[in-house]
């Protein structure tokens, strides 16, 4: 299991990474600015039944979950609401989470290809 994200004083985002289009998704979003704010965590790499005390696997694989950065557990398009607390405004041109991107972040559960 992983340890505390409120300790680290981060968000976290929970992801299947042997889903391709997760994968894609989440390779985008971690283009943006603020992402390096975030830590990404890849929950097909986890081998034990719960990738946290409060979400098992199979739960993290269907669909994305964030740890916000006060402990508490999101899923699906609840997240959405809280990823432009950790990053910074977008300035002029450049892209970031401020910018509603976070919001295509899947409320539906994935499929695996």
């Amino acid at each position: 299991m992983t340890e505390s994200c409120s300790e680290k004083g981060r968000m976290t985002v929970f992801y299947d990474g042997a889903c391709p289009l997760c994968s894609r998704e989440i390779a985008f979003y971690r283009k943006l600015r603020g992402a390096e704010a975030i830590e990404w965590f890849d929950v097909s790499a986890v081998l034990e039944d719960k990738v946290a005390v409060d979400l098992p696997k199979q739960t993290a694989c269907e669909r994305f979950h964030v740890r916000g950065a006060d402990g508490q557990l999101f899923a699906g398009g609840e997240r959405s609401s809280i990823s432009g607390q950790r990053c910074p405004p977008s300035s002029g041109s450049e892209t970031s989470f401020n910018d509603n991107h976070s919001c295509g972040l899947q409320k539906e559960p994935t499929t695996r290809f």
